[in-house]
Formats: structure tokens, C-alpha cells, sequence
């Protein structure tokens, strides 16, 4: 593994990210526990080691290398906040695996099939035990058909929408969003139910109808339940990723794991299939960091291409500067749609992305109508006034930034 270069963290934490990368993975090989213990045994700010491996959801990961590996080089009192915060995890984890295949059981006693997506499900099929990935909710995809019912069952097991709405409400949303939040405030579980991954404001579209073509089981506490096949997870996880500019350490780790999976891959199947659904370059953008961060093997042929793609180096650039900033990384009005167009490999894709981000920010809002109250006939004078109010507000370093995104490659 490649130390952080100093144009990535701020320098004062490269030990410290450092020691994270080496320790966020699940197997230990000689080199990351020689690196563990190497960095374990300099001057460490542990604080920091802990609290950022709970922020990038990788805590147990990191507590099993460093138990594992250079128990005797840490502190007594990290280890046993590192000890406490793992035995928390886990048992959320089992109580989150229990409701979620008792969700599943009452959906599939109603004739409803569903999937269950990242949690208990991925943490099992991709680390073998629920508690070595950090979850905070569930996540469940439903045919769209079976939303509506779906939704009333879970409200008579206690959940609540977060968002009330009636039943044509909610079919009418079904073209537009991908998944609803249900709450169950007594048992303190955040539970989505996805019909899609994507929703029409993402920067890239994958069908419903996707997602159910090539499911495979996994056994989850005893439970067989069906899962997605390694390939469709590891594209969908890149490209949820992706379009949240990989916030996280651990969606890294999920990827990394996938990859070294290894034989069961098969990447050019899976290439051509993100190719035609226009997200080939985040897959490979999802790669790429596994491998530049957490060392992940792919074939020699997709290392290559990942590695000598100009668009894919400066977009990996920007997400290990957020990532390793001193301070979370706010995109001002106008970088965030950027990233997202640089995401996207087709010129169609871009236009497409870039039209429907215009009209979302160019249609008046409650500020427009305020600041020029308006008789219902004139109302369409707001969408000529709106970009020139926006102008005066931010300048035109957004709109600039906009079409740079649509014009590079």
C-alpha cells in the first residue's frame, strides 16, 4: 500500500490515515499487519484514529486488525473505547439482522418478495458476520406494484412514514423517487423501502427492473434470502457511491472486498453491462480508489485502464481531497453538479444531466416569489428574473463551473 500522498490529507493526520487504510480491510496479509504495527508503535492520536474510523463506518474493521495485530503497541483506555464501541456495533447489528429477516418473513407471508440491500445482507454475503460492517437502518427493495401494500403492513408492525402520504400519492411518486423511510420509534429502527437505486435526480438512471434479473441466496443468521449476485452489487455500490462523492471510507471497503472476491467476477460481462447503462466510469472510478486506497486486486487490465484514464485519476483526486481534508468538504453551488457531469462518459448523458439540473435550480422558488410578488399572470416573469437574481447572489463562477462539467470528458 502506497502512504498517503501529501497533496491528499492534511499532513498532520497522514499517520493517522495511514493506519486506517492499513487496518480497514479483512484480511491480513504481511505487509498490512507490518504496516499496522509500524504506525501503531509512533506517536499516534488515537482520538482521531477512533473517531474517524467510526465516522467512515470502518471501527470494527480497524479494532480486528488492531487487536489482531498490534493489541500490545495501543493504549490500554483506546482499547477499551475501541472494545466497547465494537460490542455496541455488534449488538445493534443482531438486533438489526433479527427485525430485518422478521420483515422479510411477514413481506413474503403477503406474497411481496423483496431483497434485502446493504445492512445485515452485505455485511454477511461480502464479510461473512453482520457485525463487521457499521449499518444504521435497513434497506429493503419491493417490487413497485407492491409498495403500497407493502408500506401498510409495516405500519401495522409499528413503522410510521416519514413523510405521511396517501396511497395515490405514493404510486404517483413511484416514477419520480426510488424508496421511502419508515420509522419505528420504539424500537428506534430507520427502515428504506427501495422499488429503484436511482432516482431521476441522480447522475445516472438504472431501471427497477434491473435489479431483480440475477439474484442469488445468502444465508443471514440461518436464513437463506435472496441477495444481488456479486457483479450487479459491486456496480450499484459504485455508483451510490459516486453520486455521494464517496463520503465514506467503508463504501470503499465494500468495494474492495467485492473485488477481491476475485474469480467470481466476471468483468467483461460486467464492464459491458455499466457501459450500456452509461456508468462505466463509476465503476471504475469505485475501483480505481479500492485499489489506490485499500490495495483491492483487479485484473491487470482493468488496473490499467483505471490508472491511465486522465478523467478517472482527477476525479479519484478530488475524492481522496475531500476525503482526507482537515475539514468535511462543502462544494459551493455549481462544483457538486460539475462532479457529477465529470462522472458521466457519454456527451448524451452530460446534456441530459446538465438539462435536468437546470431546470431544477432555474424554477422560482417561495425566495423569487418574495422578492417580486407577482399577479398570477405575470407569474412567468420569475423564471426570466431567477437566473439574473442567482447571478447577482453567487456570481457566474457557477455557471461556469456547470458548463465546464458539460464539456469535459
Amino acid at each position: 500500500m502506497q502512504a498517503v500522498d501529501a497533496t491528499s490529507p492534511a499532513p498532520a493526520r497522514s499517520r493517522e490515515w495511514d493506519l486506517l487504510l492499513a487496518g480497514a480491510r479483512l484480511a491480513r496479509d504481511g505487509g498490512a499487519v507490518e504496516r499496522v504495527r509500524a504506525l501503531s508503535g509512533e506517536d499516534v492520536d488515537w482520538d482521531f484514529v477512533l473517531g474517524t474510523a467510526h465516522q467512515h463506518r470502518v471501527l470494527p474493521l480497524v479494532h480486528r486488525n488492531l487487536a489482531g495485530t498490534a493489541g500490545d503497541l495501543v493504549p490500554p483506555a483506546i482499547q477499551e473505547r475501541f472494545r466497547y464501541a465494537v460490542q455496541r456495533n455488534a449488538r445493534r447489528s443482531l438486533f438489526l439482522t433479527g427485525e430485518l429477516l422478521q420483515i422479510v418473513e411477514l413481506l413474503g407471508a403477503h406474497d411481496i418478495r423483496s431483497i434485502p440491500y446493504k445492512g445485515p445482507a452485505l455485511a454477511t454475503s461480502v464479510y461473512g458476520d453482520p457485525s463487521l460492517r457499521q449499518y444504521a437502518d435497513l434497506d429493503l427493495i419491493v417490487p413497485a406494484q407492491d409498495v403500497v401494500a407493502a408500506r401498510a403492513l409495516l405500519v401495522g408492525r409499528g413503522y410510521r412514514p416519514e413523510k405521511p402520504s396517501t396511497d395515490d400519492r405514493l404510486r404517483a411518486s413511484i416514477g419520480i423517487e426510488k424508496d421511502i423511510t419508515l420509522l419505528h420509534d420504539e424500537r428506534g429502527v430507520n427502515l428504506e423501502i427501495h422499488w429503484g437505486i436511482t432516482s431521476e435526480r441522480d447522475p445516472v438512471r438504472i431501471p427497477p427492473e434491473w435489479l431483480w434479473r440475477n439474484l442469488e441466496t445468502c444465508t443471514v443468521a440461518g436464513r437463506a434470502v435472496p441477495t444481488l449476485a456479486h457483479a450487479d452489487l459491486l456496480l450499484i455500490l459504485c455508483v451510490h457511491g459516486a453520486k455521494h462523492r464517496w463520503e465514506r471510507l467503508g463504501w470503499i471497503c465494500d468495494i474492495a472486498e467485492i473485488v477481491r472476491s476475485g474469480p467470481s467476477l466476471d468483468w467483461s460481462r460486467l464492464r459491458q453491462e455499466a457501459s450500456e447503462l452509461g456508468c462505466e466510469r463509476m465503476l471504475l472510478l469505485g475501483v480505481l480508489l479500492a485499489t489506490e486506497l485499500l490495495d483491492a486486486e483487479p485484473p491487470a487490465d482493468i488496473r490499467e485502464v483505471c490508472q491511465n484514464d486522465p478523467a478517472l485519476t482527477a476525479l479519484a483526486g478530488d475524492v481522496k481531497g475531500w476525503m482526507f481534508g482537515p475539514s468535511p468538504a462543502e462544494l459551493s453551488l455549481g462544483e457538486r453538479e460539475q462532479f457529477f457531469m465529470r462522472l458521466r462518459e457519454r456527451p448524451a448523458d452530460r446534456l441530459r444531466l446538465a438539462t435536468s439540473q437546470a431546470k431544477r435550480y432555474l424554477a422560482p422558488t417561495s425566495r423569487d416569489v418574495e422578492a417580486l410578488p407577482l399577479p398570477p399572470s405575470l407569474r412567468w416573469v420569475h423564471y426570466v428574473v431567477r437566473p439574473f437574481r442567482l447571478a447577482g447572489e453567487y456570481g457566474f463562477g457557477p455557471f461556469k463551473r456547470f458548463v465546464r462539467g458539460l464539456l469535459r470528458s
